[in-house]
């Protein structure tokens, strides 16, 4: 095993490391691509509400005094992902008061456009109440949807074909 009496190993030189500082948050930035991106993501969906908007007024004024259907609106009966993009999208233009949903005698839900002129009615945009709900829909629902409204055609067409208007 050894002698006994042994020598000490040789201390190694200590080498002097630069030490670190006190960590200082330096402002993270995201790559020049990411940036760009987010804001061309922005943009288009900003467009996107933006054009849907105009889809449902102009349906009101073809003909304001029918009421449209919530589901025949946004359901899109060729794509589910279509059709939940398109609540995304009607979720901004009822959040911003550009529109809203109320449920009509047989308490199924409508959408319609906000009237400029309802302030002279006594509504006031900045006093009413702004209720949030969270929809739920699943594939199973939204075949069901497709099924018994017997959506056929669908009124917010895809940003890449041109829109058609059916009810």
């Amino acid at each position: 095993l050894g002698s006994i009496q042994g020598e000490f190993p040789v201390p190694k030189p200590r080498s002097d490391r630069p030490r670190k500082g006190p960590r200082t948050e330096e402002k993270k930035t995201m790559p020049d691509q990411l940036n760009e991106m987010e804001e061309s993501h922005q943009e288009a969906t900003e467009k996107e509400v933006e054009r849907i908007l105009g889809l449902l007024q102009t349906y009101f004024r073809e003909d304001p005094d029918t009421p449209m259907s919530f589901f025949d609106f946004v359901v899109d009966p060729h794509s589910f992902p279509r059709t939940v993009e398109n609540i995304f999208h009607v979720s901004f233009i009822i959040r911003d008061g550009f529109a809203r949903i109320k449920l009509d005698q047989d308490r199924l839900p409508i959408i319609e456009p906000v009237n400029i002129n309802e302030e002279s009615e006594g509504i006031d945009q900045n006093t009413q109440i702004r209720n949030q709900g969270i929809i739920a829909l699943s594939y199973r629902d939204w075949e069901e949807i497709v099924k018994t409204f017997e959506i056929s055609e669908p009124v917010i067409a895809s940003g890449q074909s041109q829109p058609r208007l059916s009810v």
